[in-house]
């Protein structure tokens, strides 16, 4: 009983008196009543700043890196040799946005955007050793091979300019 009531007063004593918010909550005075960017992973560099005129540089970008390394041997009972392959696959992912922007509202506006969509970039090395056996000697070989790849690139530009 005596649990409930003061639960039920502290839910009371809650509702009736005013809350204040910490300075660390989501929406700050300063952001108040703004509209939100889209892009909020954008980030700015104020290079000039006036009473109406500004000029700021937008930019982002992205990396990721990942490899991958494999092992496989095969061994065969007919004439084939057998055969060892070690091979390492390194992939880079990679994006990039960029947008200069002149702000002079009583002259022009003028903001070009050039984006790089995510696209990626790879490199294999590829190492196979084969063992041979021709009239009862074993002969062993190597071969160490490497390719290179880039995936399709989007590039898109766009100018916006107002007098």
């Amino acid at each position: 009983m005596k649990v409930t009531s003061c639960l039920l007063v502290a839910v009371l004593a809650l509702l009736s008196s005013p809350v204040l918010a910490r300075k660390s909550y989501l929406i700050k005075l300063d952001h108040k009543d703004r509209i939100p960017k889209l892009k909020a992973s954008v980030a700015e560099l104020v290079l000039y700043k006036d009473f109406d005129d500004d000029i700021t540089l937008k930019y982002s970008g992205g990396a990721d890196v990942g490899w991958e390394w494999t092992q496989t041997m095969t061994e065969n009972q007919d004439a084939l040799p057998d055969v060892y392959h070690l091979t390492l696959d390194i992939v880079f992912k990679q994006s990039a946005y960029f947008s200069p922007v002149l702000n002079m509202p009583r002259l022009i506006y003028l903001e070009p955007e050039v984006e790089v969509s995510e696209f990626t970039v790879g490199y294999k090395l590829d190492l196979a050793k084969f063992w041979e056996y021709t009239s009862g000697e074993r002969k062993d070989e190597i071969c160490i091979s490497s390719m290179f790849a880039i995936s399709e690139m989007t590039i898109t530009s766009n100018l916006v300019m107002r007098f």
